[in-house]
């Protein structure tokens, strides 16, 4: 598992105290998305839509800075009306999306391969670091499967 130095903690950058201007890799821009969560009243898409849980947020960025590789590709982070977040990425052979319970921090990974008929189901539980540890082992798997 890859550790990653953290220069301040998930909610100080969730709650504006620091900012990510200075971390590299997907931790920046994850935290700049997940942030944007909070501040989404209920009704937010034409009526539907779900105020997130901030419990769910805090959890979601810490585990996002501490076991996500920071060499691994940055995830879109995209609200769904049922208060879920789905990180969702497109890459150049497969797109991929992952659903985060927000009760039981399981997981749902979907992907398709862009060039070929293959896709498939995957779950993850991302309340352990062996959830985190499998997305990456399914990233090298489905990028892999189309070279």
């Amino acid at each position: 598992m890859t550790t990653i130095e953290r220069w301040a903690e998930p909610t100080d950058v969730l709650n504006g105290v620091v900012s990510t201007s200075d971390r590299h890799g997907p931790w920046p821009a994850a935290a700049r998305q997940i942030a944007a969560l909070r501040h989404l009243p209920d009704g937010w898409r034409n009526g539907e839509g779900i105020t997130f849980d901030t419990g769910y947020l805090d959890w979601l960025a810490d585990a996002f800075a501490r076991l996500y590789p920071p060499n691994a590709p940055a995830p879109t982070i995209c609200p769904t009306t049922y208060g879920v977040v789905s990180l969702e990425w497109s890459l150049p052979d497969a797109e991929i999306s992952l659903e985060i319970d927000p009760e039981t921090r399981q997981a749902d990974l979907l992907w398709a391969d862009l060039h070929s008929a293959n896709s498939g189901a995957i779950a993850l539980n991302m309340a352990e670091p062996e959830g985190w540890a499998g997305l990456t082992d399914c990233f090298a798997k489905i990028t892999g499967a189309s070279e």
